[in-house]
């Protein structure tokens, strides 16, 4: 059975230079982009600390679920605006329990994440499974669907994304000169 999830990620903004907005709060990190950057941050299940205090957290969240699994629980804890945290700790936690959410700021990965604008058209390229007899076959149809792709964005005044990525394309007076 497939995992919902492995790790914590949430599309948020840069606070300040080493401050990063999560669920309502700011976090430590260890990162120098500017405020307003828009990032993705991703955090393990293991480094996600709660507390039995609210006031002790830097955000506040309920707990959703709490499951043995073995040699730890695995929590689900919903932040005030929803977001929900999967959360590895040796404690069992109740249905309903407010807790404080902790995350040590060297345990914050913060990738810098490149925003489309909402009225903008977005072509997004596909990837081709790759053939296992042929592989150079899948990387030959992979360039082609990418190239037209990026002729259909010049076309259109789009966006390409490929692989989560935006690609940039040439404008259009680029290509008349």
């Amino acid at each position: 059975m497939r995992k919902a999830r492995i790790i914590n990620e949430i599309e948020t903004t840069m606070a300040d230079e080493n401050l990063v907005n999560i669920a309502d709060g700011q976090f430590e990190c260890q990162c120098s982009l500017p405020s307003g950057t828009p990032v993705k941050v991703s955090v393990d299940f293991d480094d996600v600390e709660i507390t039995d205090d609210e006031e002790d957290g830097v955000i506040g969240a309920t707990v959703v679920s709490s499951i043995y699994k073995g040699s730890y629980y695995q929590c689900i804890v919903r932040t005030d605006d929803y977001y929900d945290f999967f959360v590895d700790t040796d404690d069992d936690w109740l249905k309903g329990d407010r807790v404080g959410i902790k995350i040590a700021k060297d345990k914050i990965i913060v990738e810098e994440r490149q925003v489309v604008a909402d009225d903008e058209d977005i072509i997004e390229i596909p990837e081709v499974v790759v053939d296992e007899v042929d592989p150079e076959l899948s990387k030959q149809l992979q360039e082609e669907i990418k190239t037209e792709a990026i002729e259909q964005a010049i076309e259109e005044d789009a966006t390409v994304i490929y692989n989560g990525e935006v690609i940039e394309t040439p404008d259009k007076e680029d290509d008349a000169e």
